[in-house]
């Protein structure tokens, strides 16, 4: 699960696919997952995941591919009960025994999960146009 050239080529789950970056814990309503072992999605959270595991929890970029048939389902679904508590769609795909195929990225990103996060890409976006 990293962006070697190996890794790129490994054939993905059916379903949705997504991308994380390694990050340290500094959350501020970051959402963040934690992965099994071939890289699928095991939970996602705005709060620290696992307690006290800080190093191997990755931020969660929330790019998705989607196959059509998945989506077809999805849109019947109803919101699940994790869905509801965390406000995050990706726990109904879960709750509903579908796999989320994670793939790492290099670093994290810029998110865009409240209004203050808009105000930090704004001046990022300047500081690039400038230098």
């Amino acid at each position: 699960m990293a962006t070697k050239d190996k890794a790129k080529k490994k054939k993905l789950a059916k379903g949705v696919t997504s991308g994380i970056a390694h990050i340290q814990a500094s959350f501020n309503n970051t959402i963040i997952t934690i992965t099994d072992k071939q890289g699928n999605a095991l939970y996602f959270s705005r709060a620290p995941l696992p307690y006290r595991a800080s190093d191997f929890f990755y931020q969660h970029i929330g790019v998705y591919g989607y196959e059509r048939e998945f989506l077809l389902k999805f849109v019947e679904m109803r919101r699940s009960r994790l869905e509801e508590v965390e406000n995050l769609e990706q726990l109904r795909a879960l709750e509903s025994g579908f796999k989320i195929k994670m793939i790492e990225i290099a670093q994290p990103t810029l998110s865009v999960d409240t209004p203050e996060d808009i105000i930090k890409v704004e001046n990022y976006l300047k500081t690039r146009e400038n230098g």
